[in-house]
């Protein structure tokens, strides 16, 4: 009877350890197929899409180059604009002096 108690004992003790084993060994499967997958991905972006990013990466730089030679440039404008219109204010203004010295009206460009 002894005998049989023990055999039962050390089968239970191997059915208990089992239990204990089996999701480990379950944890490392799925492990191992993670790993799998990811070992299967390409390591860096394809190359159809880097060049892509290059590109519009190149084309963003050329507009940031156009906009501070803008920037440069729109004072400069600025100034001439300005210089321009009072050239324009005083030509009209000797024009107008002219008219009225000489007696003719003008309208639109043309004597009267």
């Amino acid at each position: 009877m002894e005998h049989n108690t023990v055999i039962h004992s050390t089968a239970l003790e191997a059915v208990n350890e089992e239990d204990h084993v089996r999701p480990c060994i379950e944890r490392l499967q799925r492990l191992e197929k993670i790993f799998e997958e990811v070992s299967n991905k390409p390591a860096g972006i394809p190359l159809e899409k880097e060049k892509m990013l290059t590109e519009s990466l190149e084309r963003i730089k050329s507009v940031e180059f156009d906009l501070e030679k803008t920037k440069r440039v729109c004072p400069v404008l600025h100034g001439l604009i300005i210089v321009e219109v009072g050239l324009l204010i005083v030509l009209n203004a000797n024009f107008l002096t002219i008219v009225v010295l000489s007696g003719t009206t003008y309208y639109s460009g043309k004597a009267t």
